[in-house]
């Protein structure tokens, strides 16, 4: 069976583990000190803030904002359901936008019908590691005065216009989870922002609320630190990442070649002047399940992420009542992608090969 996804530790995990074990220093330790300090070349931040998962920063980056309650924040309809769960746990009320079908992200051009007087944030997700375009983004959000955050959970190491994804809004967020282009082989993630004074206020509050006096806090906080033994994997994973990043932008130059005649498919569109890094490679087609199915039976794991756009997610769907057809190119979309195999243990036969069983199916 090739794998749609692939967790790939290096060669160095083994050996930052026993480093830890050796050190009896398990957590607020070294380890995450320096991953924070390195994670710098990925975000093009300050500071970036070690937490125990994606879901976690962004929860921290809401909180820290400190919005009036029932503020409102935008949240593309087509996102892992965290997106808009942090929103609703923060007590503030989601705006959903649709996408554009061909970039499968927020749809920037109708972004200003959405804010109202309660809007706070603009939430773009850089979906599957393709980014969203962020000058029209930005625009939108410095005429209105509301906040942009990033959410790059899938997009480590994405760039638009020579800017590296999570540093062109005010704060970003990113998941290191096992499948994610950069991977502490567990939970965890990482807040990255150039602002001095939200970049304090999340420290503290992912330490229950504490600054200097461990027996005091200013906030009401909660536990999300970073552990140590997954801090000094993201240490030592980030020694492999660039040649895992030129691996994967490889593998969807492949995809691309080889599935280009093909006129039943749709490829994935990057917006000009920014380069994707292919946390997924998600073609398009009216024939999504028969072809998955297809796949499987050939031994090739295909998969369909968020099939459920968010605004028929049964928590959100009760709370807003949004029905089928309210965003149609987000449904669209999701009853259409198929997510193929994507992670640096594939070569290119293996692309190859996927690709002639694909033609093969639509022959």
């Amino acid at each position: 069976m090739i794998k749609q996804a692939a967790p790939t530790p290096n060669e160095h995990v083994k050996e930052a583990i026993n480093r830890v074990l050796e050190s009896g220093m398990y957590v607020k330790g070294p380890e995450a000190e320096e991953f924070e300090k390195k994670f710098e070349s990925i975000s093009g931040c300050k500071y970036n803030i070690a937490v125990n998962s994606g879901t976690s920063a962004l929860n921290l980056i809401l909180l820290a904002f400190d919005y009036p309650a029932e503020s409102e924040i935008i949240v593309p309809v087509n996102t892992f359901m965290a997106s808009g769960n942090v929103v609703e746990t923060s007590n503030y009320n989601v705006k959903f936008a649709d996408v554009d079908y061909k970039t499968m992200n927020i749809d920037t051009k109708n972004l200003e019908t959405l804010i109202s007087a309660k809007t706070k944030a603009i939430m773009v997700v850089h979906l599957f590691g393709q980014p969203v375009n962020m000058d029209e983004v930005m625009q939108v959000a410095n005429k209105r005065g509301i906040d942009v955050i990033e959410d790059a959970c899938q997009a480590h190491g994405a760039t638009y216009k020579n800017q590296k994804i999570g540093s062109i809004g005010k704060i970003s967020s990113f998941s290191l989870f096992p499948t994610k282009n950069l991977s502490v082989l567990g939970d965890g993630g990482m807040v990255s922002t150039n602002d001095t004074e939200l970049a304090d206020r999340i420290r503290s509050l992912r330490n229950a609320g504490r600054q200097d006096n461990p027996d005091n806090a200013k906030y009401f906080g909660f536990n999300m630190r970073l552990s140590e033994i997954l801090a000094a994997i993201g240490n030592a994973m980030l020694e492999t990442f660039e040649e895992d990043l030129r691996k994967r932008q490889d593998l969807a130059e492949g995809y691309n070649s080889y599935l280009a005649d093909l006129p039943e498919i749709e490829l994935p569109f990057v917006i000009p002047e920014s380069t994707a890094v292919w946390h997924q490679y998600t073609i398009k087609t009216d024939r999504r399940d028969e072809l998955k199915e297809f796949l499987k039976h050939h031994a090739i794991q295909s998969s369909v992420k968020y099939s459920i756009p968010l605004h028929l997610v049964d928590s959100f769907q009760q709370k807003y009542g949004h029905q089928e057809g309210d965003f149609p190119m987000g449904e669209r979309t999701t009853n259409s992608w198929l997510c193929l195999p994507m992670h640096p243990l594939l070569t290119d036969d293996d692309i190859q090969n996927i690709s002639l069983k694909i033609k093969e199916f639509f022959k």
